[in-house]
């Protein structure tokens, strides 16, 4: 839990984008808008939090910097490296780890590479989503994706389950992603937001359960009967792993992570009665206190329902409820598998040949 020490800070500084994703929860108007988040407020921020941990008197913390958005390059590598200096100089006796979320299309990645070696362990984590986004995109993409190969670099891939995935297979999608030289993917399915669901994209994209656990399942079986070196790390059966292993009923609620907003907001995703994403708000980090932030009424509410599992009884009777996939807790569909993809879940405990690992340990 944050805290306990453990936190994953998602920073969104900025929320400006020139693509027009069919899964993503931002409007035209939050892609569109530059706003940002200063210097200043990133060190009002991290200090806010530093103080927490010194008030608490916690000195063993791991923190993780996600820097997602929008898209984040577009601050540009000189802000970019000095709001992780900022942070690395408050966070300097912590374990801090960055990782930057790039679309890549359109990014200079000869600019970007020793910023990314420098800050990020030399890895970047980008989206693939097969021809979601069209034909010119996926080979613009794949070309970023074999230069930074090139270069030395480890790509990781998030993807978000889609029909079109689902019609590539299992198979075609492994190997495309291992000749591009992925070095470890991670997988989630669809999610409904304002925007998709009024433009019907929802409709035309999105997958049933049944189908994200066919595929991870076949998925996890064509990577481990591959040779040592051309296996991929599959966050999701690590995580999984992990959590069956060494994880505890609070490893899989959402507890340890908060996201940044630009306006200084921090939130968490959430859903309505009808699934429908939004962004809950627990504080703003300019105005009060991490402490405060943390103890706010919609937090505290935030976390009892990811505790109580949304009160869905099919998950309080469930014995994999503690390490399944399910992001935040919502309803599940009737004559489906549930939104923690409880068949692949059980699949990984009882056959996945991969050891288990800590989350906080995946390089």
């Amino acid at each position: 839990m944050i805290e306990t020490g453990r936190l994953i800070l998602t920073m969104m500084p900025s929320l400006y984008c020139k693509l027009d994703c069919p899964h993503c929860y931002l409007t035209k108007e939050q892609r569109k808008s530059k706003a940002c988040l200063t210097l200043e407020q990133i060190k009002i921020t991290v200090e806010k939090i530093k103080d927490y941990y010194h008030d608490k008197d916690i000195s063993n913390v791991a923190i993780d910097i996600y820097w997602y958005g929008g898209e984040p390059t577009t601050m540009g590598v000189k802000l970019f490296s000095d709001m992780c200096d900022i942070i690395n100089s408050a966070f300097e006796k912590y374990k801090v780890r960055h990782t930057l979320l790039s679309a890549l299309i359109g990014v200079d990645l000869n600019v970007w590479i020793p910023v990314i070696n420098k800050y990020c362990n030399g890895m970047v984590q980008t989206s693939y989503d097969s021809l979601m986004r069209g034909v010119r995109y996926d080979e613009k993409w794949q070309k970023q994706v074999q230069y930074l190969v090139a270069q030395g670099l480890k790509v990781s891939t998030l993807s978000v389950f889609n029909e079109l995935i689902l019609k590539d297979g299992a198979n075609n999608t492994w190997n495309k992603l291992s000749n591009l030289g992925i070095s470890q993917t991670g997988w989630l399915p669809f999610q409904k937001n304002t925007r998709n669901n009024a433009t019907g994209m929802f409709i035309e994209h999105s997958t049933s359960m049944n189908e994200f656990s066919d595929f991870m399942i076949e998925f996890n079986q064509l990577n481990q009967f591959k040779k040592q070196g051309n296996r991929m790390l599959i966050n999701n059966e690590l995580f999984i792993n992990s959590m069956d292993t060494n994880g505890t009923n609070m490893s899989n609620t959402g507890a340890q992570t908060v996201f940044l907003m630009p306006n200084g907001d921090m939130v968490m995703p959430d859903y309505d009665k009808d699934n429908v994403e939004y962004m809950s708000p627990f504080g703003n980090i300019l105005t009060q206190s991490f402490g405060q932030v943390l103890t706010s009424q919609s937090r505290r509410d935030w976390i009892r329902r990811q505790i109580n599992r949304n009160n869905n009884p099919e998950c309080l009777k469930c014995d994999s409820w503690d390490c399944c996939l399910m992001e935040f807790w919502k309803n599940n569909s009737k004559d489906d598998d549930c939104y923690g993809a409880k068949r692949y879940v059980d699949w990984v405990k009882k056959s996945s040949h991969q050891a288990p690992t800590l989350i906080e340990n995946i390089a």
